[in-house]
């Protein structure tokens, strides 16, 4: 049975779940709800690792993070070569950032054109591409954290004893998971 661990890093609680993959379909483990001042990184780290110890985490967890410290926007690039596209993105990314792109971790996917199962992600435009160029919806969902803060928060999990696997924004952690 497979297990995934996510923890949200809130600004007054960490809280994490356990979740099992099982033919029934996913199963609750275990959870975990651990108050903390929300002023220190000493604080932050005690609770993470209080809830990792709730839950029992031994494997690497995806954390989410507040929407307060990402940009997320959606944008609508123009793309004329599909190998080009994350240029494209990254054009039309920066007008929204008040901030070099390249002063931040940031990441995007395509948004579905309807069937969510068969949505093109990041890089994958051949779906799209037909006799007449690229098809359907261009519109694109991008975030990005400025690398100081995603760093910030990476070290305090670390301090934690925390393996992390992925980090999502708490915004958009419901929106990929229907398409994961």
């Amino acid at each position: 049975m497979a297990t995934s661990v996510g923890i949200e890093l809130g600004s007054t609680a960490v809280s994490a779940v356990a979740l099992a993959r099982t033919a029934a379909g996913v199963r609750l483990m275990s959870s975990a709800y651990v108050p903390w001042r929300g002023t220190d990184a000493d604080g932050l780290s005690q609770a993470i690792a209080q809830a990792c110890a709730t839950v029992t985490a031994t494997r690497a967890a995806t954390i989410g993070i507040g929407s307060e410290v990402a940009i997320i926007q959606t944008v609508e690039p123009l793309v004329v070569q599909p190998a080009r596209a994350a240029l494209a993105v990254a054009f039309e990314f920066q007008y929204y950032l008040p901030y070099e792109l390249t002063d931040s971790s940031w990441h995007y996917r395509w948004w579905p054109d309807g069937d969510v199962a068969t949505s093109p992600t990041k890089g994958d435009l051949s779906s799209r591409v037909g006799s007449r160029g690229l098809t359907g919806t261009r519109r694109v969902v991008a975030v990005a954290v400025k690398r100081p803060l995603l760093d910030a928060h990476l070290d305090v999990c670390r301090r934690a004893g925390l393996a992390v696997r992925a980090v999502e924004v708490s915004a958009v952690a419901a929106v990929n998971a229907w398409w994961h």
